[in-house]
C-alpha cells in the first residue's frame, strides 16, 4: 500500500507542482502578456467574420479632410450629412464624435436632428472626471446619448466595455435600444456585466464611405435605406486604437463601436470563462496529465503534449466560434510544464534506478566472487582431508587408527556433500519453483523432529535450544518438507554464530489462517544495514563467525527462496543482543477445511 502510494505521489507530484506554478502566474497577472498575444492569435486563426449589413460606416478619413479641411469641422458639415441622410429610408444615425462646446450653427444641426428624428449623439469624460456632454440645444434633438468611455489593455486593444457608466449607456447600448423601439425587438444583456467585443475583421472589410463624397452628392442615398450609420473619424492619427485585425496601421475608436453594435444585434458578444472555473481546470489538469505521460518513454510523452497543444488551439477557436472566450496561453504552458516536469522526472527517476541497478550489479559480482574464493576454499577442504586420511589409510597398520580415519573420510564426504547441495538447491530455486508436497502431521512432533539434530550440537557448543509449539496439538496439512529445510536452516544459523552459554529459542505458533515460526540466537550484534543483507546470495559476515566454520553463504538465500514460494514472508529483527528470524506462511484454506471435516 505504501509502495503504491509513493508510486502514485511520484506520478502526480510534477503535475501539481506544475499546476501550482502556472495558477499563480495566471492570478497574479505574469501570464497577462502573453494571454493578450494569445488572444490576437485566436482571432486570426478564426478569421473574419461578415459584418452585419445593417451598419454601414460614414467616414472622416484622410480623403475628407483633404476635400473639406482641417478637423475639427463646423457643424454645418453635419447639418448637410443629415439632410443627405433624411433623402434614405428609415435610417438611424450614431456619431461618435462630441458636441461638448457651443457653436452658433448648433441651432441649424439641432434643427437637422429634429428633422431626422433618428440620432444619437456621444458622452465622455476629461481626465479629471468632468462629464464631456452635448450641448442642451442637441439633447433635445437626440433621440439618445451613449458614452463612448472604452479602456484599453497594454497592448492597445480595447476587449470590454462597460454597458453603462454614471448611468450613461453605451453608445452601442443606446443604439439598440433606440432600434428596439424604432425597428425590431432584441434582447438586451446584463447592465453589471461588461460588453466583450467580439471583433469582426479588418475596418475596410466594413461598408463605409467617405464623409466628403456623402455630403457632396456622390453616394447613392438609397445604400443607407433601414440602416444604422455610424459618423466617426478614420483619418490617420486622429483616433486610434488597435484591434487584432488592424495593428499596423491601427483602426479607430468608431470601428470598436460598431462592433460591439453588430455583436449586440447579433446576440455575439463574448462570453469568457470564468477565473475560478479555469483555476479548477489547471489544478487539475497538471496533475492529471503528469499521471497519465508518467512511465511513458519520452517519445510518447513529447507526442501526448504536442497533441495536447493542438486540441487546445483547435478547441479554443472552435470556442471562440461559438462566442466563448478561453484563455489559451495558461493551459499551453501548463502542457509545457508538465510534460517538461515530467519527462525530467522519469529521466531522473531511471536514472536513479539505473544507478541502482549498476550498484546491485556490481555489488552481486562482488558477492559471486566472493562465493567463488569461498566455495574453492570450502570444496578443496574437505577434498584436502580426504587425501589426507586416503594416504593415512595406506600407511597405519592400527584398526583404531583405521576407524578414525575412515570416520574422517566420511564427515569430509558428508560436508562436500551439503555445500554440493547447497548449491544444487539454490540454482535449483532460482530456475523454478519447487513442488508442494503437503501432508498432515502434529505440529509439536515435527519440531522435534526438526530440531533433533541441532539438540546434540547445541550441547556439544554448550548452547541451550528451546522449544515451544502453540498449540501443541494443532494437526496442519503443510508443505513440511520445504518448511523442514526452511527451519534445518535458521537452526544451522543459530547454532553457527550463537556463542557458548548462548541461547536459542525455535517457536511455531498458528495465528488464525497462518503459521509463524520463530528462531532466535543470542550473542550476536549486526548493525542494521548489515541486517539488509542477510538474505542476498553468497553473503557472510565473517566478523561473526567466531569458530571459523565456513559456509557458502547460500542457507539464507534459499530460506528466503522457499518462503517466497509457500506465499510466505520471512524478515529478521535485532532484539537487544538477540537476533529474530520470523517466517510467517499461510495455511492453505482447502486444508484447514479438510483438517475441519478430520
Amino acid at each position: 500500500m505504501t509502495c503504491n502510494f509513493s508510486s502514485w505521489k511520484q506520478r502526480l507530484l510534477p503535475g501539481g507542482c506544475s499546476a501550482l506554478g502556472v495558477l499563480l502566474l495566471f492570478k497574479i497577472g505574469m501570464l497577462t502578456p502573453l494571454e493578450h498575444l494569445g488572444y490576437q492569435a485566436l482571432f486570426h486563426l478564426r478569421g473574419e467574420r461578415v459584418w452585419d449589413d445593417r451598419i454601414v460606416l460614414v467616414a472622416i478619413d484622410d480623403a475628407s479632410l483633404t476635400k473639406i479641411g482641417r478637423f475639427p469641422w463646423p457643424r454645418q458639415q453635419y447639418v448637410q450629412l443629415l439632410q443627405t441622410l433624411e433623402r434614405s429610408r428609415s435610417n438611424m444615425v450614431v456619431f461618435d464624435l462630441l458636441f461638448s462646446e457651443a457653436s452658433e450653427d448648433d441651432p441649424d444641426l439641432a434643427e437637422a436632428m429634429s428633422q431626422h428624428g433618428k440620432v444619437i449623439l456621444a458622452q465622455a469624460w476629461d481626465s479629471e472626471g468632468t462629464p464631456l456632454v452635448p450641448v442642451s440645444v442637441l439633447q433635445q434633438s437626440a433621440i439618445g446619448i451613449g458614452h463612448i468611455l472604452a479602456q484599453q489593455d497594454n497592448d492597445g486593444i480595447v476587449r470590454q466595455v462597460m454597458p453603462q457608466v454614471h448611468q450613461v449607456p453605451a453608445l452601442a447600448m443606446t443604439t439598440i435600444q433606440a432600434y428596439r423601439l424604432l425597428k425590431a425587438e432584441v434582447p438586451l444583456p446584463d447592465l453589471q456585466a461588461p460588453l466583450w467585443a467580439n471583433w469582426v475583421g479588418q475596418t475596410t472589410s466594413l461598408p463605409h464611405y467617405s464623409f466628403a463624397d456623402v455630403v457632396q452628392g456622390k453616394v447613392n442615398p438609397a445604400v443607407f435605406n433601414d440602416k444604422i450609420v455610424l459618423v466617426g473619424v478614420t483619418a490617420t492619427g486622429l483616433d486610434p486604437l488597435v484591434s487584432p485585425f488592424d495593428r499596423n496601421p491601427p483602426t479607430s475608436s468608431v470601428i470598436l463601436h460598431a462592433v460591439l453594435i453588430q455583436n449586440l444585434l447579433q446576440q455575439s458578444t463574448l462570453q469568457p470563462w470564468i477565473r475560478e472555473i479555469m483555476a479548477g481546470v489547471l489544478l487539475l489538469g497538471g496533475p492529471v496529465l503528469s499521471w497519465f505521460l508518467g512511465g511513458r518513454g519520452w517519445l510518447k510523452q513529447v507526442a501526448v503534449v504536442s497533441g495536447l497543444w493542438a486540441f487546445w488551439v483547435i478547441f479554443s477557436v472552435g470556442l471562440l466560434n461559438a462566442n466563448i472566450l478561453v484563455p489559451l496561453v495558461a493551459p499551453l504552458l501548463l502542457f509545457l510544464v508538465t510534460g517538461s516536469a515530467t519527462g525530467i522526472s522519469d529521466r531522473l527517476r531511471e536514472s536513479a534506478v539505473l544507478r541502482h541497478q549498476i550498484q546491485g550489479i556490481q555489488q552481486e559480482e562482488a558477492l559471486k566472487e566472493e562465493f567463488l574464493r569461498t566455495a574453492s576454499h570450502e570444496l578443496r577442504a574437505p577434498v584436502a582431508n580426504i587425501q589426507s586420511a586416503i594416504s593415512l589409510l595406506r600407511m597405519t597398520d592400527s584398526e583404531s587408527d583405521r576407524e578414525e580415519y575412515l570416520q574422517i573420510l566420511e564427515e569430509e564426504c558428508q560436508q562436500e556433500f551439503a555445500i554440493i547441495n547447497d548449491l544444487l538447491d539454490f540454482q535449483r530455486l532460482s530456475v523454478q519453483a519447487a513442488k508442494a508436497e503437503y501432508e498432515t502431521q502434529n505440529l509439536h512432533e515435527w519440531l522435534l523432529e526438526v530440531a533433533a539434530p541441532f539438540s546434540m550440537r547445541a550441547k556439544t557448543s554448550q548452547q541451550t535450544l528451546h522449544l515451544r509449539a502453540d498449540p501443541p496439538d494443532a494437526i496442519l496439512t503443510l508443505d513440511w518438507l520445504s518448511l523442514h529445510r526452511i527451519l534445518a536452516e535458521l537452526l544451522n544459523n543459530a547454532c553457527k554464530y550463537t556463542p557458548n552459554q548462548g541461547l536459542i529459542q525455535v517457536e511455531a505458533e498458528v495465528m488464525g489462517a497462518h503459521l509463524t515460526c520463530r528462531v532466535s540466537n543470542s550473542g550476536v550484534v549486526l548493525p542494521e544495514s548489515e541486517l539488509e543483507k542477510l538474505f542476498q546470495p553468497f553473503y557472510r559476515n565473517v566478523e561473526v563467525d567466531h569458530r571459523q566454520q565456513g559456509g557458502t553463504g547460500l542457507g539464507l538465500a534459499i530460506v528466503k527462496r522457499l518462503t517466497e514460494q509457500l506465499q510466505g514472508e520471512v524478515q529478521v529483527n535485532q532484539w537487544q543482543d538477540q537476533l529474530v528470524f520470523t517466517v510467517r506462511l499461510p495455511i492453505p484454506q482447502e486444508c484447514t477445511a479438510l483438517e475441519g471435516l478430520l
